[in-house]
């Protein structure tokens, strides 16, 4: 028997049909979309050993091909006038879910998207040559992601927690090699409407119209196997022994990972559940303030950190550390836990953690979908019961947590009896770790609790003694080039110029551009490498008296949520900010220490050459930096390198080269402008420009600019095959290049609005015909290169090496003849519209650089409007013939150990 539906004090109108399939629906009538999701209850965890990655390319397929959708879901959402930006899905450890989102007053995409779900639930038979596709985009995401980092992660899972599977071998064999039978047992046991759930948040107008239409689509699905429950993995791993999992990573890895468990139960009560997250991220904030007391000096290359494992539910303390390191590290780390459990909690850091996260529970809104559906999903992946919390009751929860909370925490979660021990080796260490020994080392350390010394706050950044020495210069307006720019000249010769907007478009901020036209390209070749890493070097040193630590303390105790780095480019040098509009003296003050007074140490220099590798590794994906790296070798354009280049460069940096070259650059002050954007009021700002810039000295030395190096971009176009170390899949890029004559302002919104439409169009066909070939990422993007007076239109993908050349002439082909409709083309044109419904401050920002780095003429951005407005689609496609209708640049990244594509 059918449940009646039910509302809570949200409104959240809730309902489960007699073959368990469950609804979700909120009503939010400021949203101005509908957000719809099904959450399948079945992931990784469900599959067998011989079932890994099933779940995954399940997930691939359902968007493939359907009933509804034989061509796919993105295709049936194209056919509708949307795209593939409208659907996405997930898959996690213990559910899938499928998304789809799309405009509130879109008539035929809330019906669309219903039948794509009731297809998910239909018994779908999956054809052998989705299959074989599909497997290829999961090798490729694999792949695309450096999937092979994760597996030794995925190999101690195994062997610690319950619910997972040990990895194949080889990953793509296993893939290849996985049966239909298999992956459709897979499908046909966990893909029930027991275990569904459908989520729809939104503009919606009548609720219960939609709910009846729920019903009458979804209940007469069956289950066509007996409903399985829920496998209990959080409790098998309460109930488990403690142990201790070593495994060693294949990979070139040159530090052990460490992670030490305490185990946690989750409250199955909705504010209980809540509260407890939240006081648990209290403490794990303020425990790793206190982690970095090691951190916080020269020469210390190790890293610790603690977290909350979402699972295994477990209060983590994760150690990264050189194996010769490894033991004193780990005794360091344990001594402090130890003194931190000895001595009540600093008032102080619980209240500067605890304002920190309420600031951040501003930007919740309770009529907002994502909140919304992160708190759906959470009562019905985890089994929370009690009524949703609206904002205010988040707040209060939060609001209500006290000192003695989180001593609370600490005293459970802080013991040196650790349930569980994991560890990833380097293959090439000989470090042995046997249990006992380690245990023993985690109670000597105890045993010797270190109470660290609070670190002393800087009270002010700029003492009394160099304040008084700072004379106020003298301000001249200058002529106004423009009618909605200001300019004025320090006495110093630095140019000034303002850009004053509105606080409702600018929010209370302001942002700060100041450059100068020397960059890294005016040294000798001897000293480009020094000159590309200067600025680094000097950041990891710090200001005037202070040390990097110091001056980022100061900065913290301070509250400052903004950012002043400076920088070296090729050809262009400065700073770049941004802060609340109440921090801008700090923000002056920081660019007369970074230009007057940067600090020049030894140890800080070493310090930067140990850490330096991973600092400039971080957040990249390699094989994707190298390949620019080495396409821009390749046709002669300078750059300042991402990948392995960049990390080669740091051994032939010189510490004193690096240093003079920093100090002709930043103290050359009559060869800077610095652009300030922002709702401020000048006459406050011009006195604190003149009493920091303008104590900024020039440099006796005068840099002169090298001639300028054009890259052969704009001869005959060519192809280029370049190798690159570690890559899997065959990388490419079409580069379409087309001289500008106009005015470079014009040039972007044509080559936005290409991109645009080649993104929504030709992706879209790629992704959904895939007897071109198949590819798991594509995107096409535009630039204007400034200096040469070109415009780029590229094209990059990722795809099998067997495949790759008859791939490659496919989307030539399709970009050649692509046959773009006229309601495509007011879609997109009509989106690109709205980026200039008002003044955003970094749109604005770059055009006023534009401007005066590179005398281009200035638009606003309502004459920004009125051009893209004047643009037809008769325009549109003989743009488009312009920059596309000729042979591209073809670039190819391979494996330097492979054979290349012919």
């Amino acid at each position: 028997m059918e449940n009646l539906p039910a509302k809570d004090k949200s409104t959240v109108i809730t309902g489960e049909l007699g073959n368990g399939f469950r609804y979700y629906i909120k009503p939010l009538h400021d949203e101005n979309k509908i957000h719809t999701q099904l959450l399948v209850k079945a992931g990784f965890q469900e599959e067998t050993p011989e079932q890994w990655e099933c779940a995954h390319l399940i997930e691939h397929l359902l968007i493939k091909e359907t009933e509804n959708a034989p061509n796919g879901i993105t295709a049936k959402l194209n056919e509708i006038g949307l795209g593939l930006r409208s659907v996405a899905a997930f898959t996690g450890r213990n559910n899938t879910s499928y998304n789809l989102e799309f405009p509130s007053e879109h008539k035929e995409a809330l019906q669309v998207s219903m039948e794509f779900y009731h297809d998910v639930l239909s018994k779908q038979i999956f054809s052998p040559n989705a299959i074989a596709d599909e497997k290829m985009r999961v090798i490729q995401e694999f792949n695309f992601r450096s999937g092979q980092k994760n597996i030794a992660s995925h190999r101690l899972k195994a062997k610690a927690f319950p619910c997972f599977n040990e990895p194949p071998l080889d990953f793509e064999i296993h893939i290849k090699s996985l049966k239909k039978s298999t992956i459709q047992r897979y499908y046909n046991k966990w893909y029930q409407p027991g275990r569904t759930s459908l989520i729809i948040i939104g503009a919606i107008k009548d609720p219960a119209d939609l709910e009846q239409q729920i019903r009458s689509m979804f209940s007469k699905i069956t289950n066509e196997s007996p409903r399985d429950g829920d496998m209990d993995c959080e409790q098998k791993y309460l109930k488990q022994s403690s142990k201790i999992v070593s495994v060693t990573s294949r990979l070139e890895e040159e530090k052990m990972h460490l992670e030490l468990l305490h185990k946690l139960k989750k409250p199955t009560n909705m504010l209980a559940y809540y509260k407890d997250n939240y006081i648990e991220t209290l403490g794990v904030n303020i425990l790793n303030e206190h982690f970095k007391v090691f951190e916080n000096q020269y020469g210390y290359s190790s890293k610790t950190w603690s977290r909350i494992n979402e699972y295994p539910k477990a209060f983590a303390i994760a150690m990264v550390a050189a194996p010769g390191d490894f033991r004193r590290d780990l005794s360091q780390n344990m001594s402090l836990i130890a003194g931190l459990t000895q001595k009540e909690m600093n008032a102080y850091d619980f209240e500067k953690s605890k304002m920190r996260l309420l600031e951040q529970l501003k930007w919740v809104k309770n009529d907002n979908a994502n909140y919304w559906l992160e708190m759906i999903r959470d009562r019905i992946i985890y089994g929370l019961k009690g009524n949703y919390l609206s904002k205010n009751e988040l707040n209060e929860a939060v609001g209500g947590i006290t000192k003695s909370d989180i001593d609370r925490f600490f005293k459970s979660v802080l013991q040196p009896a650790f349930d569980d021990i994991t560890i990833i080796k380097p293959e090439k260490s000989d470090l042995d770790i046997e249990e006992g020994e380690l245990r023993n080392s985690i109670y000597n350390a105890y045993k010797k609790p270190f109470i660290p010394e609070q670190t002393k706050v800087l009270h002010q950044l700029i003492p009394d003694s160099l304040n008084d020495s700072l004379k106020l210069h003298s301000i001249r307006k200058l002529k106004l080039s423009t009618d909605s720019l200001q300019e004025f000249e320090l006495s110093n010769g630095i140019k000034l110029v303002f850009k004053t907007i509105s606080s409702s478009k600018a929010e209370n901020k302001i942002m700060v551009h100041g450059f100068t036209p020397i960059g890294a390209n005016d040294f000798s070749p001897d000293d480009y490498e020094s000159a590309i890493n200067a600025r680094d070097i000097i950041r990891n040193n710090g200001v005037y008296k202070y040390n990097k630590f110091q001056f980022n303390s100061y900065l913290d105790s301070i509250g400052f949520d903004g950012h002043l780095n400076p920088y070296i480019d090729n050809q262009t040098s400065g700073f770049r900010g941004e802060a609340r509009v109440s921090d801008i003296e700090l923000v002056f003050q920081l660019i007369y220490l970074y230009s007057q007074h940067a600090r020049n140490t030894e140890e800080a220099f070493e310090d930067w050459k140990l850490n330096s590798s991973e600092f400039y590794s971080l957040g990249h994906n390699m094989g994707i930096a190298d390949f620019a790296d080495k396409i821009d070798v390749s046709i002669g354009r300078k750059t300042i390198p991402t990948g392995h280049m960049r990390i080669a460069s740091v051994k032939n940096t010189v510490k004193e080269k690096a240093f003079h070259i920093y100090n002709q650059v930043f103290t050359n002050a009559d060869r800077f402008t610095y652009i300030i954007v922002g709702d401020f009021e000048i006459e406050k700002v011009l006195p604190l420009a003149a009493k920091y810039l303008g104590n900024i000295t020039s440099s006796s030395t005068n840099i002169m600019n090298a001639p300028f190096v054009k890259s052969s971009l704009l001869s005959t176009p060519k192809k280029i095959k370049v190798s690159i170390e570690g890559i899997q899949d065959v990388k490419m890029k079409l580069s379409y290049i087309t001289p500008i004559y106009k005015e470079i302002w014009k040039a972007k919104i044509e080559l936005d609005l290409m991109c645009r439409i080649l993104n929504d169009v030709l992706v879209n066909s790629l992704w959904t015909d895939t007897s071109m070939g198949t590819t798991y990422f594509i995107a096409a993007a535009g630039r204007v290169d400034h200096l040469e007076n070109y415009g780029e239109l590229a094209t990059y993908f990722d795809t099998d090496p067997n495949i790759a050349e008859g791939f490659r002439e496919n989307v030539i082909k399709t970009i050649s003849n692509l046959n773009i409709k006229e309601q495509r083309f007011q879609k997109n044109k009509e989106a690109l519209l709205k980026r200039f419904d008002n003044e955003k401050l970094n749109v604005l920002m770059d055009d006023i650089l534009g401007h005066y780095r590179y005398q281009e003429e200035f638009a606003d951005y309502r004459t920004k409007q009125r051009y893209l407005n004047s643009i037809s689609f008769t325009d549109f496609k003989k743009l488009y013939k312009e920059y596309l209708g000729k042979h591209p640049w073809e670039f190819i990244g391979i494996n330097a150990h492979k054979r290349s594509p012919e």
